[in-house]
Protein backbone atom coordinates (compact mmCIF):
# COMPACT_ATOMS: atom_id res chain seq x y z
CA UNK A 1 0.00 0.00 0.00
CA UNK A 2 1.09 3.56 -0.64
CA UNK A 3 1.91 3.43 -4.36
CA UNK A 4 -1.19 5.32 -5.47
CA UNK A 5 -0.95 8.11 -2.91
CA UNK A 6 2.78 8.49 -3.57
CA UNK A 7 2.27 8.61 -7.34
CA UNK A 8 -0.47 11.21 -6.98
CA UNK A 9 1.74 13.23 -4.64
CA UNK A 10 4.64 13.26 -7.11
CA UNK A 11 2.36 14.32 -9.97
CA UNK A 12 0.89 17.10 -7.83
CA UNK A 13 4.31 18.41 -6.81
CA UNK A 14 5.52 18.47 -10.43
CA UNK A 15 2.41 20.35 -11.51
CA UNK A 16 2.83 22.72 -8.57
CA UNK A 17 6.11 23.82 -10.16
CA UNK A 18 4.28 24.77 -13.34
CA UNK A 19 5.35 21.64 -15.22
CA UNK A 20 3.19 19.07 -16.97
CA UNK A 21 2.68 15.66 -15.38
CA UNK A 22 0.46 12.69 -16.08
CA UNK A 23 -0.14 9.85 -13.62
CA UNK A 24 -1.35 6.40 -14.60
CA UNK A 25 -2.92 4.32 -11.84
CA UNK A 26 -1.79 0.70 -11.55
CA UNK A 27 -5.09 -0.59 -12.93
CA UNK A 28 -5.87 2.28 -15.28
CA UNK A 29 -7.07 0.90 -18.65
CA UNK A 30 -5.15 3.62 -20.51
CA UNK A 31 -1.84 2.89 -18.77
CA UNK A 32 0.71 2.76 -21.62
CA UNK A 33 2.23 -0.41 -20.15
CA UNK A 34 -0.77 -2.73 -20.15
CA UNK A 35 -1.42 -5.31 -17.47
CA UNK A 36 -2.83 -7.61 -20.16
CA UNK A 37 0.69 -8.33 -21.38
CA UNK A 38 1.33 -10.24 -18.16
CA UNK A 39 -2.08 -11.86 -17.72
CA UNK A 40 -1.70 -15.32 -16.25
CA UNK A 41 2.08 -15.17 -16.16
CA UNK A 42 2.25 -16.14 -12.49
CA UNK A 43 0.96 -19.59 -13.39
CA UNK A 44 3.34 -20.29 -16.26
CA UNK A 45 7.01 -20.52 -17.03
CA UNK A 46 6.86 -18.56 -20.28
CA UNK A 47 10.13 -16.75 -19.68
CA UNK A 48 9.99 -14.99 -23.07
CA UNK A 49 6.85 -13.10 -22.11
CA UNK A 50 8.59 -10.08 -20.49
CA UNK A 51 10.48 -9.40 -23.73
CA UNK A 52 7.16 -9.03 -25.52
CA UNK A 53 6.35 -6.06 -23.28
CA UNK A 54 9.42 -4.20 -24.52
CA UNK A 55 7.50 -2.90 -27.53
CA UNK A 56 5.21 -0.95 -25.20
CA UNK A 57 8.21 0.61 -23.47
CA UNK A 58 9.70 1.54 -26.85
CA UNK A 59 6.45 3.23 -27.89
CA UNK A 60 6.26 5.12 -24.59
CA UNK A 61 9.85 6.29 -24.97
CA UNK A 62 9.15 7.68 -28.44
CA UNK A 63 6.07 9.51 -27.18
CA UNK A 64 7.91 11.08 -24.26
CA UNK A 65 10.92 12.09 -26.35
CA UNK A 66 8.60 14.26 -28.43
CA UNK A 67 6.91 15.96 -25.48
CA UNK A 68 7.56 17.79 -22.22
CA UNK A 69 5.27 15.88 -19.86
CA UNK A 70 6.59 13.90 -16.91
CA UNK A 71 4.81 10.54 -16.78
CA UNK A 72 4.31 8.62 -13.53
CA UNK A 73 3.67 4.90 -13.93
CA UNK A 74 2.48 3.18 -10.77
CA UNK A 75 3.89 -0.29 -10.12
CA UNK A 76 5.09 -0.96 -13.67
CA UNK A 77 8.82 -1.50 -13.24
CA UNK A 78 8.59 -4.35 -10.75
CA UNK A 79 5.27 -5.17 -9.12
CA UNK A 80 3.30 -5.95 -12.27
CA UNK A 81 6.19 -7.33 -14.27
CA UNK A 82 9.18 -8.75 -12.43
CA UNK A 83 6.97 -9.95 -9.57
CA UNK A 84 5.11 -12.28 -11.92
CA UNK A 85 8.42 -13.62 -13.21
CA UNK A 86 9.42 -14.29 -9.60
CA UNK A 87 6.18 -16.15 -8.89
CA UNK A 88 6.66 -18.17 -12.06
CA UNK A 89 9.96 -19.47 -10.72
CA UNK A 90 12.24 -17.50 -13.03
CA UNK A 91 15.77 -17.35 -11.53
CA UNK A 92 16.79 -14.01 -10.01
CA UNK A 93 19.56 -13.41 -12.54
CA UNK A 94 17.08 -13.72 -15.42
CA UNK A 95 14.62 -11.37 -13.72
CA UNK A 96 17.37 -8.79 -13.29
CA UNK A 97 18.51 -9.23 -16.90
CA UNK A 98 14.94 -8.78 -18.18
CA UNK A 99 14.55 -5.59 -16.18
CA UNK A 100 17.88 -4.33 -17.47
CA UNK A 101 16.54 -4.62 -21.01
CA UNK A 102 13.65 -2.36 -20.02
CA UNK A 103 15.98 0.14 -18.38
CA UNK A 104 18.21 0.18 -21.46
CA UNK A 105 15.21 0.80 -23.71
CA UNK A 106 14.11 3.92 -21.81
CA UNK A 107 17.45 5.34 -20.65
CA UNK A 108 17.16 8.31 -23.02
CA UNK A 109 14.04 9.63 -21.23
CA UNK A 110 15.85 9.78 -17.87
CA UNK A 111 13.62 7.49 -15.76
CA UNK A 112 13.44 7.85 -11.98
CA UNK A 113 12.58 4.91 -9.73
CA UNK A 114 10.94 5.58 -6.36
CA UNK A 115 11.37 2.51 -4.16
CA UNK A 116 9.16 2.18 -1.06
CA UNK A 117 10.81 -0.42 1.18
CA UNK A 118 9.33 -2.10 4.28
CA UNK A 119 12.13 -3.05 6.68
CA UNK A 120 10.03 -5.73 8.40
CA UNK A 121 7.92 -7.61 5.80
CA UNK A 122 5.90 -9.55 8.38
CA UNK A 123 4.95 -6.46 10.38
CA UNK A 124 4.19 -4.54 7.20
CA UNK A 125 2.00 -7.30 5.77
CA UNK A 126 0.04 -7.60 9.02
CA UNK A 127 -0.66 -3.88 8.80
CA UNK A 128 -1.64 -4.08 5.11
CA UNK A 129 -3.98 -7.02 5.70
CA UNK A 130 -5.63 -5.23 8.61
CA UNK A 131 -6.03 -1.98 6.64
CA UNK A 132 -7.50 -3.76 3.62
CA UNK A 133 -9.97 -5.66 5.77
CA UNK A 134 -11.13 -2.52 7.57
CA UNK A 135 -11.19 -0.16 4.59
CA UNK A 136 -14.62 0.70 3.16
CA UNK A 137 -15.27 -0.39 -0.39
CA UNK A 138 -17.82 -1.59 -2.90
CA UNK A 139 -16.91 -5.23 -2.33
CA UNK A 140 -15.88 -7.15 0.80
CA UNK A 141 -12.22 -6.24 1.51
CA UNK A 142 -11.62 -9.83 2.56
CA UNK A 143 -11.67 -10.72 -1.13
CA UNK A 144 -8.39 -8.86 -1.64
CA UNK A 145 -6.61 -10.69 1.17
CA UNK A 146 -7.92 -14.03 -0.08
CA UNK A 147 -6.75 -13.20 -3.60
CA UNK A 148 -3.31 -12.16 -2.36
CA UNK A 149 -2.82 -15.37 -0.38
CA UNK A 150 -4.07 -17.46 -3.30
CA UNK A 151 -1.75 -15.69 -5.75
CA UNK A 152 1.28 -16.81 -3.77
CA UNK A 153 -0.02 -20.28 -2.91
CA UNK A 154 -1.03 -21.23 -6.47
CA UNK A 155 1.99 -19.78 -8.28
CA UNK A 156 4.67 -22.04 -9.73
CA UNK A 157 7.12 -20.97 -7.04
CA UNK A 158 4.51 -21.09 -4.28
CA UNK A 159 3.56 -24.66 -5.12
CA UNK A 160 7.20 -25.76 -5.19
CA UNK A 161 7.87 -24.14 -1.81
CA UNK A 162 4.44 -25.00 -0.34
CA UNK A 163 3.55 -21.43 0.56
CA UNK A 164 0.26 -21.50 2.43
CA UNK A 165 -1.75 -18.83 4.20
CA UNK A 166 -0.35 -15.63 5.63
CA UNK A 167 2.96 -17.25 6.56
CA UNK A 168 3.43 -18.28 2.94
CA UNK A 169 2.85 -14.71 1.81
CA UNK A 170 5.43 -13.45 4.33
CA UNK A 171 8.00 -15.97 3.12
CA UNK A 172 7.32 -15.16 -0.51
CA UNK A 173 7.40 -11.40 -0.02
CA UNK A 174 10.63 -11.63 1.96
CA UNK A 175 12.32 -13.48 -0.89
CA UNK A 176 10.81 -11.09 -3.43
CA UNK A 177 12.17 -8.05 -1.56
CA UNK A 178 15.64 -9.57 -1.68
CA UNK A 179 15.39 -9.62 -5.48
CA UNK A 180 14.07 -6.05 -5.41
CA UNK A 181 17.20 -4.97 -3.58
CA UNK A 182 19.33 -6.50 -6.34
CA UNK A 183 17.26 -4.82 -9.06
CA UNK A 184 17.53 -1.55 -7.18
CA UNK A 185 21.32 -1.76 -7.24
CA UNK A 186 21.30 -2.41 -10.99
CA UNK A 187 18.92 0.45 -11.84
CA UNK A 188 21.15 3.02 -13.61
CA UNK A 189 19.11 6.19 -13.06
CA UNK A 190 18.10 8.29 -10.05
CA UNK A 191 16.49 5.99 -7.50
CA UNK A 192 15.25 7.40 -4.21
CA UNK A 193 14.62 4.61 -1.72
CA UNK A 194 12.37 5.40 1.25
CA UNK A 195 12.54 2.85 4.01
CA UNK A 196 9.44 2.11 6.08
CA UNK A 197 7.41 4.89 4.40
CA UNK A 198 4.21 3.92 6.23
CA UNK A 199 5.73 4.80 9.60
CA UNK A 200 5.67 8.51 8.78
CA UNK A 201 4.19 9.70 5.50
CA UNK A 202 5.17 13.34 6.11
CA UNK A 203 8.79 12.24 6.42
CA UNK A 204 8.40 10.07 3.34
CA UNK A 205 7.05 12.89 1.19
CA UNK A 206 9.74 15.30 2.40
CA UNK A 207 12.38 12.74 1.48
CA UNK A 208 10.89 12.26 -1.99
CA UNK A 209 10.72 16.02 -2.54
CA UNK A 210 14.36 16.38 -1.55
CA UNK A 211 15.55 13.44 -3.61
CA UNK A 212 13.63 14.56 -6.69
CA UNK A 213 14.63 18.18 -6.10
CA UNK A 214 11.00 19.25 -5.99
CA UNK A 215 10.31 22.30 -3.83
CA UNK A 216 7.91 21.79 -0.91
CA UNK A 217 4.50 23.38 -1.29
CA UNK A 218 4.31 27.02 -0.20
CA UNK A 219 2.00 27.87 2.67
Amino acid sequence: MGKSTTSAFVADRIQHEGLQASWFHEFSPDNPIALAVLAGFEGTQDWALPDRSLLQWHVLRQQLLCGSTSTILEGRFWQNRAAFMFLAGVPAEQIIAADQRVYDSIATINPVLIHLVPDDPQRHLKWVFQERCLAPGARPPKMWTDWFVETFATSVLGKSKQWQGFDGVVEGCTQWLQICEQMFVHFPGPKPAVRDPHADWDRTYRAIEELLRILPAKE
